[in-house]
């Protein structure tokens, strides 16, 4: 079984969808779409990956043209549902 990840990926390269997500040298998942988030001030990716595999603050590779990506795994939503950086 596969689950929906968020990957909180360092730098500003912003890697397209169905960039390979890597572990250990091996393939677990796919990048399925990501962006800038000027709210998180990162760059954000979501990716599926196998269930066995996810895991809080995991460390994670993103290759892409011309190198390669480091990045973390978050399992919990990266938005602010309770409002609360609104009312700070």
């Amino acid at each position: 079984p596969r689950c929906l990840i968020t990957v909180l990926v360092e730098g500003a390269t912003i890697p397209p969808a169905g960039t390979p997500i890597q572990r250990e040298g091996g393939t677990v998942g796919m990048v399925t779409s990501s962006c800038w988030s000027p709210t998180v001030g990162a760059v954000l990716a979501l990716g599926v990956v196998e269930r066995a595999i996810a895991e809080e603050g995991r460390s994670v590779r993103l290759p892409v043209p011309g190198g390669e990506l480091s990045g973390a795994m978050r399992m919990a939503p990266m938005h602010d549902p309770e409002r609360a950086r609104a009312r700070s």
